[in-house]
């Protein structure tokens, strides 16, 4: 929840350019996010609102961020549209088939967990980019970093189109929803 509570935060800083402050509260946004996985794996609590809550609050944050980026052209668009797109086809695969199946349980999987990192690392790096300079390279450094956060975030859109397809496969054939 805190970091749901604090994405009108770095949004407001973003939104008035300012990038010290954002990143200082992505930053904090991050830790908590690290702080309660490790917290839930040590101590062996999972809930299901957790489950739930969890992904939705790095979608808000993530998603915000890199839309305020996108409009206010520090990033390109195509990158907001990548980080939009992959997150609005999961939003409403995962709402179809809880309607229309009795699937239930969608689990992260690495590559979800890698894309959300490497999209937060892109973001810390392109505000951190508005505060310091890359030097000579900037323009080569910029492109490497919507690269990688655009390939990661494609991967992982694939592979949890592979995982729901094999998901509604088994419902198909009648098999046990996991």
């Amino acid at each position: 929840m805190l970091r749901a509570c604090l994405a009108p935060v770095v949004f407001r800083a973003i939104w008035n350019r300012e990038y010290e402050t954002a990143l200082l509260w992505l930053v904090l946004a991050s830790f908590s996010d690290i702080l309660d996985g490790f917290l839930a794996r040590r101590m062996k609590v999972v809930s299901r609102a957790g489950a739930y809550l969890d992904p939705l609050a790095d979608k808000i944050l993530l998603s915000g961020t890199y839309f305020l980026l996108g409009y206010d052209r520090v990033i390109p668009i195509w990158l907001t549209g990548i980080v939009f797109g992959r997150d609005a086809l999961m939003l409403i695969s995962i709402g179809l088939i809880y309607l229309f199946t009795p699937l239930r349980n969608f689990p992260p999987t690495v590559w979800g967990k890698l894309s959300t990192l490497v999209q937060i690392v892109a973001a810390f790096l392109v505000m951190l980019n508005g505060i310091l300079s890359f030097g000579a390279n900037e323009r080569a450094i910029r492109m490497a970093i919507y690269a990688i956060a655009a390939l990661a975030t494609v991967w992982s859109a694939l592979d949890y189109l592979r995982i729901g397809i094999a998901m509604l496969r088994k419902v198909e054939s009648g098999k046990p929803p996991n």
